[in-house]
């Protein structure tokens, strides 16, 4: 079993059985009329995840906060696996995340699903624990993902796998998979449903995606059989170094750039400059990138996640 560093979480659940037993179910009552607690599972309580937050990364929150609240009440740490491990993995979700939380329960207890967890009724292999979450194996979770998850969205997830993660300051907070170890995992999951389309994710899989939004319009692209791009190719001017691009299409001599608000927003992409900042700094890059010629196409999620609206976007910046 591995393990990351945990943060202490347990204290943050209140549990109504403790509660009555102590006689302090009044001050529950009375913290979740005020706002102050919210019910986040069977008779389990906690603070509600901040509001300032997005409101996609507070969907992600509340996804962890119900994961936590489950091993809070089950007397054996349930393991998590599919796309909730992928949540405690800190790997994206472009669709919504499943209503049910996903557990490797082992073939011996089969896959009984209850209101609470869809279990899987396999053998979960290696057992990391993340912040005091057990799960599967990174490589083990993207393969179940692909396994189970639309092509779009087991494509985001091994991309981000691939990729690895680091935080504001440039630390790494997550290792990057090999492809290698993917197909290792690949060939350890047999022949069972859902292979050959994990196997298509993996071949199809790039590290160099730099994020979801970019896997989903490479995605798409694909799905739609126009030319596939050359990801992350370097631009020079007189200057220097101008910057990388998403997506160049060298024989059209078209640039493509997808051009989600995280850029702007999340302290990763920002590297400690402010929103202002960092949209002066785009700006600036653009006009480089735009001097020297070659055609350029910026696009957001809309366009990203609808293969019409893709195909006609492209279509019209020269791409055919």
């Amino acid at each position: 079993m591995t393990s990351t560093p945990r943060t202490e979480w347990r204290d943050h659940f209140q549990r109504d059985a403790e509660l009555r037993i102590r006689g302090a179910r009044a001050a529950l009552v009375a913290a979740v009329r005020r706002g102050e607690l919210v019910k986040v599972g069977r008779g389990t309580y906690a603070p509600p995840v901040d509001s300032i937050l997005p409101e996609q990364e507070r969907t992600l929150q509340r996804y962890l906060v119900r994961m936590h609240a489950a091993q809070v009440v089950q007397p054996t740490p349930p393991i998590f696996s599919h796309r909730s491990a992928a949540m405690a993995w800190g790997l994206p979700a472009v669709e919504p995340l499943p209503p049910l939380l996903h557990v490797a329960s082992g073939a011996a207890a089969g896959g009984r699903s209850t209101k609470q967890f869809t279990r899987h009724g396999t053998d979960p292999g290696e057992v990391s624990v993340i912040d005091g979450l057990h799960v599967t194996s990174l490589q083990r979770t993207v393969i179940d993902v692909a396994r189970t998850a639309s092509f779009r969205e087991a494509v985001c997830v091994a991309d981000a796998a691939l990729s690895g993660a680091r935080d504001a300051a440039g630390a790494v907070t997550r290792n990057p998979l090999s492809k290698a170890e993917l197909f290792e995992e690949l060939v350890s999951a047999g022949r069972g449903r859902g292979v050959a389309q994990a196997r298509a994710v993996v071949d199809f899989a790039d590290g160099a995606s730099g994020s979801p939004g970019e896997s989903c319009s490479r995605v798409g692209m694909h799905l739609l059989h126009l030319p596939p791009p050359i990801l992350q190719q370097p631009f020079f001017d007189r200057h220097g170094l101008i910057g990388y691009t998403d997506f160049w299409w060298k024989h059209h001599r078209l640039m493509g750039e997808f051009d989600g608000a995280s850029k702007y927003t999340n302290p990763v992409y920002l590297r400690g400059r402010s929103p202002a900042r960092a949209l002066a700094d785009e700006k600036k890059r653009e006009d480089r990138l735009r001097a020297s010629g070659r055609g350029m196409s910026r696009w957001g999620w809309a366009v990203a996640m609808s293969l019409p609206t893709l195909r006609a976007h492209l279509v019209a910046a020269g791409l055919r």
